[in-house]
C-alpha cells in the first residue's frame, strides 16, 4: 500500500463511524410518506446533502457531483433538512404521522418549488 493509502485507511479507522451519506439514507428511511413526497429521491437527497456539506466544510476545489450551488438550490437544501429534523423530533414524540407532517410549512414550500422547477 502507498503512503497515501495508509493515511486514508488510518483516517477511516480512527473515526470508525458511518459515512454521512449512509446516515442521511437511514434518516430518510424512517420519514413518513408525506415528507418523502416533498423530498427528492432517497439517493438524490443523501448525495446532494453530503456533497454540499463536504464542499462547504472543506472548500474543495474539485466539486463532487450533486453539490447544491446558487441561492435557490441551497435554500431548497435548507428547507429539506429543516423538514427532516422536524420529522425526526415529531417521530420521537410519537406524533410523526402523515397528517401531522403534512401541516409543516416546509412541505408546502418544497411542493411549491417542485411545481415551479
Amino acid at each position: 500500500m502507498s503512503k497515501s493509502e495508509i493515511e486514508w485507511l488510518r483516517g477511516k479507522l480512527k473515526y470508525n463511524e458511518p459515512a454521512l451519506r449512509s446516515r442521511l439514507e437511514a434518516l430518510y428511511d424512517v420519514l413518513p410518506g408525506a415528507a418523502k413526497a416533498a423530498l427528492p429521491s432517497r439517493s438524490q437527497f443523501a448525495r446532494e446533502t453530503a456533497a454540499t456539506r463536504h464542499h462547504m466544510t472543506h472548500w474543495a476545489e474539485d466539486k463532487q457531483p450533486g453539490v447544491l450551488e446558487g441561492g435557490r438550490a441551497l435554500l431548497r437544501g435548507i428547507y429539506q433538512l429543516r423538514l427532516v429534523v422536524k420529522c425526526v423530533f415529531l417521530l420521537e414524540m410519537g406524533i410523526g404521522d402523515d397528517r401531522t407532517v403534512a401541516q409543516l410549512p416546509e412541505i408546502r414550500t418544497l411542493r411549491l418549488w417542485q411545481n415551479t422547477a
